[in-house]
């Protein structure tokens, strides 16, 4: 996935630790969610219960939101394809994928300083 301006920023301050951004104890990939979540509700104070796709709903709503058309959403959320679609069409539509992380980063800083009200979708 195209990472977006927002996304370069805020990982060029992080800690390089190895390889992977995010990563367990040890130089692997994280593959426990729910050890993710608790750690994420522990740093946030309460909240309602959330899983991850409650995420990926959110993050695609918003997209659409912003104008932004189904099938790039659908391939930025790493849906496989149906049909005759899934074997002759190969594009990956990276500058569109691109265009629309950078219009989701504009979107994340309105949204980070206040300048337009949040509205949440479940």
């Amino acid at each position: 996935m195209p990472l977006s301006s927002l996304a370069r920023e805020i990982l060029g301050g992080a800690p390089q630790i190895g390889e992977l951004v995010f990563r367990a104890n040890t130089d692997t990939t994280l593959r426990n969610w729910n050890k993710v979540a608790k750690r994420i509700n522990s740093l946030t104070g309460p909240m309602e219960p959330w899983h991850l796709h409650d995420l990926r709903r959110t993050f695609a709503t918003h997209m659409r939101s912003i104008g932004i058309d189904k099938l790039t959403v659908s391939k930025l959320l790493n849906h496989a394809e149906a049909g005759t679609t899934k074997i002759y069409d190969r594009y990956a539509a990276d500058p569109e994928k691109t265009a629309a992380m950078e219009r989701w980063a504009n979107r994340l800083r309105e949204i980070i300083s206040g300048a337009q009200p949040i509205t949440w979708f479940r």
